[in-house]
C-alpha cells in the first residue's frame, strides 16, 4: 500500500501497482494530497485488483502525449484534472460510473487537453455530487456526447464548447461562458432549466 499525504511527482516512466510477489496493492491519495504526472508516464498494475483511491487531487500537468491509467480500479471522491495531452483510463473500472451516470467526484479537462474515460463509457447524467468542468478551447472529456441530465455541476469556462446530441435538462448547476473567452453550449433538442 502506498499512502500519499503530501505530493507524489511522477516524472519518470510510470508507476506499477503491485508488490514484489505480484500481489495487488492500493495507492491512496489522501484529502489535501496530490498525485502529479509531469510526463506522459502512467499507472498500471500487474494484478487487476489493484486500486487507486483519490480523495485529493490526481493531475496530469506535463507531457503532450498520453498518460494511461490501466488495469486498476479507480475511485475518485476528489478531483481528476488533465491540463495537457491525454489522460486515458483505458482498461480501468471507475467506481463513480454506474450505468450511464457519473455519480461523484470532480472531473476536469483544461486548455485543449483530453480526459479519456474507459472505452464504451456513455454518460447521460451528471449525478448530484459530481462536477464536470471543461475549461479552454478544445478541452474534452470523452463519453459525454449523450449528456441529457445535469443534477450536479457542469461548467464550460474560458472558451470551452459542448454540443448535446439531443434534449438537455438542468436540475443542478450549469455555468456557461465564465472567464475571459466566451464558451458555447449548443443544444440539439429542447433545453429545460429546472434549477
Amino acid at each position: 500500500m502506498l499512502d500519499d499525504f503530501g505530493t507524489i511527482i511522477d516524472s519518470g516512466s510510470g508507476l506499477s501497482l503491485s508488490s514484489a510477489a505480484g500481489n495487488p496493492t492500493t495507492l491512496t491519495i489522501e484529502s489535501g494530497a496530490t498525485f502529479q504526472m509531469n510526463s506522459d508516464a502512467g499507472i498500471n498494475a500487474l494484478n487487476s485488483t489493484s486500486q487507486v483511491v483519490n480523495l485529493g487531487t490526481f493531475i496530469k500537468q506535463a507531457g503532450t502525449g498520453t498518460s494511461t491509467v490501466g488495469n486498476v480500479s479507480f475511485d475518485n471522491m476528489g478531483a481528476v484534472e488533465v491540463q495537457t495531452g491525454t489522460l486515458d483510463f483505458q482498461g480501468t473500472t471507475i467506481s463513480q460510473i454506474s450505468g450511464n451516470t457519473l455519480n461523484a467526484g470532480t472531473w476536469e479537462a483544461t486548455g485543449g487537453a483530453t480526459l479519456q474515460l474507459p472505452s464504451g463509457t456513455a454518460i447521460d447524467t451528471i449525478g448530484q455530487t459530481a462536477s464536470v468542468i471543461l475549461s479552454g478551447s478544445g478541452a474534452t472529456i470523452s463519453g459525454l456526447t449523450g449528456l441529457s441530465d445535469i443534477l450536479g455541476t457542469f461548467e464550460l469556462l474560458d472558451g470551452a464548447n459542448f454540443s448535446s446530441t439531443g434534449n438537455l435538462t438542468n436540475n443542478g448547476n450549469l455555468t456557461v461562458g465564465a472567464g475571459a473567452a466566451g464558451s458555447t453550449l449548443t443544444i440539439n433538442g429542447i433545453f429545460t432549466n429546472d434549477s
